[in-house]
């Protein structure tokens, strides 16, 4: 059993890695999108500001995973 306990180890922080990565791609491509559909009503600074929200959501919900996995792995306290 030990090596599907190390692949389900080493899967959790690969999955939390492409999980950050697809969205932040995947936001970057729709404000591209967007930017470039209407560029005289998205403005540039609104761009950056939604580029800069969206990092902190994805940091937020990043380190909340990283904790749950942190804490599931953990032996419960007696």
């Amino acid at each position: 059993m030990l090596p599907m306990n190390l692949i389900g180890e080493l899967a959790k922080p690969t999955n939390i890695s492409m999980r950050l990565f697809g969205n932040a791609f995947a936001g970057m491509v729709i404000m591209g999108l967007l930017y470039m559909a209407a560029p005289a009503v998205l403005p540039a600074p609104l761009h950056l500001y939604f580029d800069l929200f969206q990092g902190l959501v994805q940091s937020f919900v990043f380190t909340m995973l990283t904790m749950v996995y942190i804490q599931g792995s953990m032996a419960p306290e007696e």
